[in-house]
């Protein structure tokens, strides 16, 4: 019983260790058909690095190279709805943040012409004082009305001449322009009156002076109506033409001129005269056709009767002439009268 036992127990580990060794060429098979193992784990005596080594000959980039028909930059393409620029193009710079509004500390917010002075300061027909004041009591100066008219008539700015004071440059357009007579003597320190910053402006803004009657008591003057009519000019029983303006009046004057007076007139083409201009240019021609006929028909119609005077005098002159024919044969001509009455006389005188 016990040798049964014992062969038993020998049979039986036998095939333990037949078990044991299949599963271990099982799992040593499965190791070697696993190209991922097989790749990271090189046979004994092979360069790990082969793997990823190009062979003799071939350009070590090769293996970066796509294959034939593939764009060699699809590695690095956007997918489909990236824009392609995007991983270069550098980002859009914010919009700068607008300039802050100028503001003067003499002006405040509740003073009167403060609306006007802010809206001539944003268009940049005043700048103030370097000391960040803008002295709107102050009198307005021959060289500050010249800039501040010509600025607002939509004129460029004016750099001074060479040698000239920082308003000549206003000066010699304002003299250009016909604004100013060319040999006019302008002092720029000189403080402008009333009547003559009016006139200035509405020459600046190619307004002709007003043919009306004037509403003012103190002046007559056509170019002050003028900006009366354009509603720049507040109606008022007296004007004082004389006096100074201070830089507030101003400014309300100038804030008050429309837009469409403040854009100055394009000189028209020479070559290319306007519509009316040619149909003008017709009805001209067309009258003087007219009239050129007019008097030919007149001649025509003179030579006519003139011709037909002439007629007449000629058949007058023929009927004159058939009288004095027929006259001529009834009346004998003087002497041979009673011829027989003479033959008598002789006789008695013989």
């Amino acid at each position: 019983m016990r040798k049964w036992n014992k062969l038993l127990a020998l049979v039986l580990a036998m095939v333990m260790v037949f078990g044991l060794t299949a599963t271990a060429f099982a799992a040593e098979g499965d190791k070697s058909e696993d190209p991922k193992t097989e790749a990271a784990e090189p046979t004994e005596g092979e360069d790990k690095t082969d793997a990823t080594e190009p062979a003799e000959g071939e350009d070590k980039d090769d293996a970066a190279e796509p294959a034939e028909g593939e764009d060699k930059d699809d590695a690095t393409e956007p997918t489909e709805g990236e824009d392609k620029d995007d991983a270069t193009e550098p980002t859009e710079p914010a919009e700068p943040a607008e300039p802050a509004a100028v503001t003067f500390s003499d002006v405040a917010e509740n003073n009167w012409f403060y609306e006007f002075v802010m809206k001539m300061a944003a268009a940049e027909v005043v700048n103030g004082y370097t000391d960040g004041t803008f002295r709107p009591q102050g009198a307005v100066t021959w060289g500050q009305a010249l800039k501040m008219a010509l600025l607002t008539a939509k004129y460029e700015d004016a750099k001074p001449v060479e040698g000239g004071s920082w308003a000549s440059g206003y000066i010699a357009l304002a003299k250009a322009e016909g604004i100013i007579a060319e040999d006019a003597e302008i002092d720029h320190n000189k403080n402008i009156t009333r009547v003559e910053m009016c006139e200035l402006l509405a020459k600046a803004l190619k307004v002709a002076a007003s043919e009306k009657e004037s509403i003012f008591s103190d002046t007559d003057n056509g170019y002050v109506m003028a900006l009366v009519d354009l509603e720049v000019i507040s109606v008022a029983e007296t004007f004082n033409p004389d006096g100074e303006l201070t830089r507030a009046e101003l400014c309300k004057i100038l804030a008050s001129v429309p837009e469409k007076s403040a854009e100055p007139t394009e000189p028209a083409d020479p070559a290319e005269p306007a519509e009316d201009e040619d149909k003008k240019d017709e009805a001209d021609a067309d009258k003087k056709d007219e009239a050129d006929a007019d008097k030919k028909d007149e001649a025509d119609a003179d030579k006519k009767d003139e011709a037909d005077a002439d007629k007449t005098d000629d058949t007058d002159k023929a009927d004159d002439a058939d009288k004095d024919a027929d006259a001529d044969a009834k009346e004998p001509v003087e002497g041979d009268k009673e011829p027989a009455d003479d033959a008598d006389a002789d006789k008695d005188a013989e």
